[in-house]
């Protein structure tokens, strides 16, 4: 866990920190007098939610405290306009307890009413059966782009790099979940075009940050036609067979949405139940 700070002091002390009520470390030595910033780390902590505390180390009553901070699970995702906000309506995350995170530069609440909170998406129905399946927090780092072409997300790129700022700002993440394809799909691009694409940024991907790509296969809608979709299908099913760093992420292939989009309530649903599937089945739980 990093933090970072302001030091506002006239001599130098070591910075020290303590997160849900576990024993307090040094975290920074580095903070000189003055007004200065300061960063630390707080290592090996378990997963769990509570306070993060900080103080130094020669005034222990002198305590800044932010809570709840949560240590569990944290997804990158990836890929067009039906990975991020494209519903109707606002989802909800339910938790007797734990929070659900979001992270755009800088991490805030999975929730109705935080700025770019993420939440018209599946994201947070996502979220409501991990924390119940793993009793540990959970959050989404969203790093998508409407309307782009896999040839659009190869490295090098902004795009590309938009993953791998974000990886690097985060420090780790369980996996990269990938929804993508529709506008391949439209226009018509080739099996092998596709599979040659997506199994290069899936290779570039874990290059870069160690992560494995979770990969969902097309839906069925009026945006492409069957033929189209099953092309890129049979693509990305290569690339799950194929490359040791894809992961199979949900088949769509039979569920029909009204727009390209998974926009109603009832097809959030869907795709967030299928998006939890893959999810559970990827990491055993």
């Amino acid at each position: 866990m990093t933090v970072k700070g302001i030091y506002v002091r006239t001599a130098p002390e070591p910075v020290e920190a303590s997160f849900n009520g576990g024993a307090w470390a040094t975290i920074s030595t580095q903070a000189y007098p003055g007004i200065n910033p300061f960063t630390g780390t707080l290592s090996n902590q378990p997963a769990g939610q509570g306070s993060y505390r900080t103080r130094w180390t020669d005034i222990l009553t002198y305590i800044q405290q932010v809570s709840p901070v949560g240590i569990g699970d944290v997804f990158l995702v990836a890929g067009q306009s039906n990975a991020g906000e494209v519903a109707d309506n606002n989802q909800a995350y339910t938790h007797p307890t734990l929070k659900a995170g979001c992270y755009v530069d800088g991490w805030r609440e999975l929730a109705t009413g935080a700025a770019l909170s993420f939440t018209k998406s599946c994201w947070p129905l996502v979220a409501t059966q991990h924390m119940a399946n793993q009793g540990v927090s959970i959050g989404f780092a969203p790093c998508g782009e409407g309307s782009t072409s896999i040839s659009d997300w190869q490295k090098p790129g902004a795009l590309y790099d938009r993953i791998t700022t974000v990886f690097t700002a985060l420090g780790n993440a369980k996996c990269l979940l990938w929804q993508q394809g529709e506008t391949d799909a439209g226009e018509g691009m080739s099996q092998l075009d596709y599979q040659n694409y997506l199994s290069a940024f899936v290779d570039s991907v874990f290059a870069d940050t160690g992560l494995d790509v979770m990969i969902s296969k097309l839906h069925t809608c009026s945006a492409y036609t069957s033929g189209q979709r099953d092309t890129i299908n049979a693509a990305i099913d290569y690339v799950w067979t194929n490359n040791a760093h894809a992961l199979p992420g949900p088949d769509f292939s039979d569920y029909t949405t009204a727009t390209v989009h998974f926009q109603t309530d009832a097809e959030i649903a869907v795709q967030a139940s299928r998006w939890w599937s893959a999810i559970k089945a990827a990491f055993g739980w």
